[in-house]
C-alpha cells in the first residue's frame, strides 16, 4: 500500500529495518514552503547514511494521521512505511 501527500510518498514495508528512533514528529521538512509532514500517534525512525542521505521511516502501532498545513490530512493504517520524497503532482490527482 503508498499514500502521497504533497512530495512524501509512504510505501508500506513488512519491517523496520532503522533501530534510532527520532524525538519528534515531523517525518519531512517542506522545501519551499517550510510547511512540514508530521505524524500523529505514529513513531519516525531516521537512518543517516551519509551527509546528504537520510532514510525515513514511519511505524503506526495503531494507525496515525499524516498532517500538513497545505494538503488534507491523512489517516495511515496499522503498519510500518518508508518515506521518501518525491516531485509534487497536481491536477487530477486529488490532494
Amino acid at each position: 500500500m503508498m499514500y502521497r501527500q504533497g512530495d512524501l510518498l509512504l510505501i508500506q514495508r513488512e519491517s523496520n529495518p532503522l533501530l534510532v528512533e527520532a524525538p519528534t514528529d515531523i517525518i519531512m521538512e517542506g522545501t519551499i514552503t517550510g510547511h512540514h509532514h508530521r505524524v500523529k500517534k505514529g513513531k519516525i525512525f531516521f537512518k543517516q547514511i551519509d551527509r546528504n542521505h537520510v532514510f525515513a521511516f514511519l511505524v503506526a502501532d495503531e494507525g496515525c494521521e499524516l498532517k500538513h498545513d497545505e494538503h488534507r490530512t491523512i489517516k495511515i493504517p496499522k503498519g510500518i512505511y518508508e518515506a521518501r520524497r518525491q516531485r509534487e503532482v497536481r491536477g487530477y490527482v486529488e490532494d
